[in-house]
C-alpha cells in the first residue's frame, strides 16, 4: 500500500491548495491543519478568504517583487506575512506572468530540449544557487517559529518554489523519497484544467511546439526534481548534506521541526 500524499483542499478558485497532514513521517503522521502549501492566492473568492483567515496564522510568499504587485494576495486580518524571494525578478517556467511566458515559449520551442534543458538548470539552481539557499534556509526557519494555526507557502502555481519548499520539509520531518515525489507530481493533477487550458490556447493558434514546451515548463516532472537531488549529492554528498550544509538545519532544528509538525 502506498503512502497518502497531500490533500487538495476545497477551496472555489485555489486549485493547487494542499494540507500536508497525514503524510507518514519520521515516527508517526505530519499533523493536520498545520501546513498547507499553495499557488498564488490572487483568485481567492470572498469564502476561500474567510477560511484561509480562520485556518492560517502565516502566510510565506516565495514570488518575486513583480510577481506580488502584479497579483497581490488578499489581505488576511491577524495573518503574519513573511516575504522570501526566491528568485529576484519574473522567471519563465516558475513566475506565470505573460510577458516572460511568451518570450520563453518563443525562444524555446524551436528545441524540443531546450525546455527540458532550462527546467533541469532551474531546479539545480535551487541546490546550487546561493540566495535559493538563503531564502529555502529563511524558509525553514520561519517554519520553526511557534504558531497556534497554519502556516501556508506559496508561489505562482504551488509547482516549482512551493514544491521545493515541501520536499525541502518532507525531507526534514522524515518522509521517504518515494512518497516526497509522488507529492511533488500530484501537483498535475491539481493543475491539470490550467494546463489543459493552456495547451490548447497554443494549438488553436497552431503553434504545437510551444503547446510541448508548456507541457515541459509548466508541468512537474520527476525529471526536474532528480536535478535537485543530483545536485545534492555533487555538492554535499546527498540531501541530508544539503540540508545540513547548505541550509544550516542542525540536529536540533530538525528535531524540533518533527516535535511541533508529526504526531506519533
Amino acid at each position: 500500500m502506498t503512502s497518502p500524499v497531500s490533500r487538495l483542499l476545497p477551496f472555489d478558485a485555489l486549485p493547487n491548495t494542499r494540507d500536508l497532514g497525514g503524510i507518514p513521517a519520521a515516527g508517526g503522521t505530519i499533523k493536520p491543519g498545520r501546513l498547507f502549501r499553495s499557488g498564488a492566492l490572487a483568485s481567492a473568492t470572498p469564502r476561500d478568504v474567510k477560511t484561509l483567515t480562520a485556518s492560517l496564522s502565516a502566510i510565506i510568499d516565495l514570488r518575486a517583487e513583480g510577481e506580488r504587485a502584479g497579483r497581490p494576495d488578499p489581505v488576511l486580518p491577524d495573518v503574519d506575512v513573511v516575504w522570501l524571494p526566491v528568485v529576484d525578478e519574473p522567471t519563465t517556467g516558475l513566475t506565470r506572468d505573460e510577458e516572460s511566458m511568451n518570450a520563453a515559449l518563443a525562444a524555446l520551442s524551436h528545441d524540443p530540449d531546450a525546455a527540458t534543458w532550462y527546467m533541469h538548470r532551474t531546479y539545480r539552481n535551487f541546490v546550487a544557487g546561493p540566495r535559493c539557499r538563503a531564502q529555502f534556509s529563511a524558509f525553514v526557519r520561519e517554519l520553526l517559529r511557534p504558531r497556534e494555526g497554519a502556516v501556508l507557502w506559496h508561489c505562482s502555481a504551488g509547482k516549482d518554489r512551493a514544491g521545493f519548499g515541501a520536499v525541502i520539509l518532507l525531507a526534514l520531518l522524515g518522509v521517504a523519497r518515494d512518497t516526497i515525489e509522488r507529492d511533488y507530481l500530484f501537483t498535475n493533477d491539481c493543475l491539470r484544467g490550467e494546463m489543459d487550458t493552456l495547451v490548447r490556447a497554443r494549438e488553436q493558434a497552431g503553434k504545437p511546439d510551444e503547446a510541448a514546451a508548456v507541457r515541459r515548463m509548466f508541468g512537474a516532472h520527476a525529471d526536474y526534481l532528480a536535478q535537485s537531488f543530483l545536485a545534492a549529492d555533487e555538492l554535499y554528498g546527498g540531501f541530508d548534506g544539503y540540508l545540513r550544509d547548505g541550509l544550516g538545519v542542525t540536529d536540533e532544528m530538525r528535531e524540533k521541526l518533527i516535535a511541533q509538525y508529526v504526531t506519533p
